[in-house]
């Protein structure tokens, strides 16, 4: 007499397999969950044409199958969804990933610029009549980036270095405007005064005159 062991493999055309044996059950393997319904993200607002949010977003989520749901927002811990939507808040590009119960999952990218872009005019305060000055200005962005930089003289277009109009005496008005690609505006305004010149005369020293002696005009 003796004693039988036995030890029992069972595998479905899945490849799932479960394990028996006499000398007690080992435990039975479970498949991965497959994907069974849907994740839908839905923004509560919409961005401009380019993109940008320029405030902050929630968003809210949903399943085709009622399962619940994880969100993993900029790399952070998987943590319930909130059942208000979550909250992306902050300048720069946002990543929010959800997954459900159901093995379904989705990610959305969120572009945020909530700053305007900056704007500057480097022409002097005055500028003598006749003078040639160029019209330099300069724009920045540190969100989106600059869309367009544009300049005008006294309501008229005039581009980055070229000559300022000088031939009428008073003021002018120089603006440039900044837009980023969230559509975020800024314009700067400088007044320049446009002055008569001041005439230089100058001649030589004379020799020296002895007292008396007769000068003629010429």
């Amino acid at each position: 007499a003796g004693h039988i062991q036995f030890f029992v493999e069972v595998c479905d055309a899945a490849g799932n397999c479960g394990y028996s044996s006499n000398r007690g059950r080992y435990f039975d393997a479970q498949p991965l969950s497959a994907q069974t319904g849907a994740i839908t993200l839905s923004p509560t607002t919409q961005p401009g044409s380019t993109g940008f949010y320029t405030g902050p977003v929630t968003v809210d989520a949903s399943s085709s199958t009622g399962a619940a749901l994880t969100e993993s927002l900029d790399g952070g811990p998987y943590v319930a969804y909130p059942t208000t939507g979550v909250s992306v808040t902050g300048d720069g590009s946002h990543t929010l990933d959800v997954k459900g119960s159901d093995g379904s999952d989705a990610s959305t990218v969120v572009l945020i610029d909530t700053g305007n872009p900056t704007a500057a005019i480097n022409v002097p305060a005055s500028i003598p009549y006749g003078a040639k000055v160029a019209f330099n200005f300069s724009c920045a962005d540190a969100g989106s980036g600059v869309a367009t930089c544009t300049g005008t003289q006294n309501g008229s277009s005039l581009a980055n270095g070229a000559l300022i109009a000088t031939t009428t005496l008073g003021s002018v008005t120089l603006k440039v405007t900044a837009t980023d690609h969230a559509n975020n505006t800024t314009t700067v305004t400088k007044t320049v005064q446009i002055v008569k010149a001041t005439p230089t005369i100058t001649w030589p020293t004379p020799a020296s005159i002895p007292f008396g002696t007769p000068l003629a005009a010429k």
